[in-house]
């Protein structure tokens, strides 16, 4: 099992919130300020450092949870995108999330 720095150190680029535009935001949903702060995700905030740090909070109104600021990628979703899957997935585990029932949901193709 590859340690978190690993993980870090295997992507090709690193993220930084110069990369991002960040955009003061209501709800989404039903457009009222967010009520209730939930924390923090991505940067120091994750398991392995990736990403980069965002505030979490959660509309009063219709508790969906959302981030505000919003990181808006300042160079479009091409940002995000143009990662090679084989990159992207190169340390998931799935056969070990599987056996562990660390997963959400699992979806297997079944030829017809």
């Amino acid at each position: 099992m590859l340690g978190s720095e690993g993980i870090s150190q295997s992507l090709s680029y690193v993220l930084s919130n110069e990369m991002y535009h960040w955009i003061p935001q209501e709800c989404p949903t039903c457009e009222v300020p967010p009520r209730r702060f939930l924390g923090r995700r991505g940067g120091a905030a994750h398991r392995a450092g990736l990403g980069v740090e965002s505030k979490v909070w959660r509309c009063g109104r219709c508790g969906l949870i959302f981030p505000n600021p919003m990181p808006i990628p300042v160079k479009g979703l091409e940002q995000h995108h143009a990662v090679d899957p084989g990159e992207y997935f190169e340390h998931h585990e799935l056969e070990q999330k599987i056996l562990t029932g660390n997963n959400l949901a699992i979806f297997k193709l079944v030829p017809a």
